[in-house]
């Protein structure tokens, strides 16, 4: 099924229709979607685009950083970009982190904001709107407490 997918969204020429098989490729759990929707971060309607944006999310292995990532960097067209950091989020991968960490760096607050929303659900972390800090959490990582001492060297201390 993947197969006649991919064969009919690179015949199809109204991009209502191949938004509609991208999605339908989505749910699919089969090697060949992942090709298929690299190739679809490279159709001309925008609505394509995001399309695979999402459905890279909801595949969100390891696989889907990279193309995600790179659409979050290239992309033109910002619903595309705001789409592809939305679908980091869902991928659990230290480069996902990376990827969002540079799209703080973007001029365009909506894209900032949408990066800030994603490191929250990606990290478990809570800088809320403070993009600083953000980029501060990104640059260095979480810093550690340190964990209380044990009862031992407590009384190891006394004495």
């Amino acid at each position: 099924m993947a197969g006649e997918l991919l064969n009919q969204i690179r015949t199809e020429q109204d991009a209502a229709v191949r938004t509609q098989i991208v999605r339908t490729m989505a749910t699919l759990d089969c090697p060949a979607v992942q090709p298929a929707l690299r190739e679809g971060l490279r159709d001309p309607a925008v609505t394509v685009r995001v399309a695979c944006c999402d459905a890279l999310g909801h595949q969100a292995g390891p696989d889907a950083v990279e193309p995600l990532s790179r659409a979050l960097s290239y992309e033109t067209e910002i619903d595309v970009k705001l789409a592809a950091a939305r679908a980091l989020s869902r991928c659990r991968d230290p480069r996902a982190v990376g990827a969002l960490g540079a799209a703080l760096e973007s001029s365009d607050p909506a894209l900032q904001y949408r990066a800030m929303q994603s490191l929250k659900t990606l990290t478990g972390e809570d800088f809320g709107n403070d993009a600083s800090a953000w980029r501060q959490y990104v640059q260095t990582g979480p810093t550690l407490a340190q964990p209380p001492p044990s009862l031992a060297d407590r009384a190891r201390r006394l004495f």
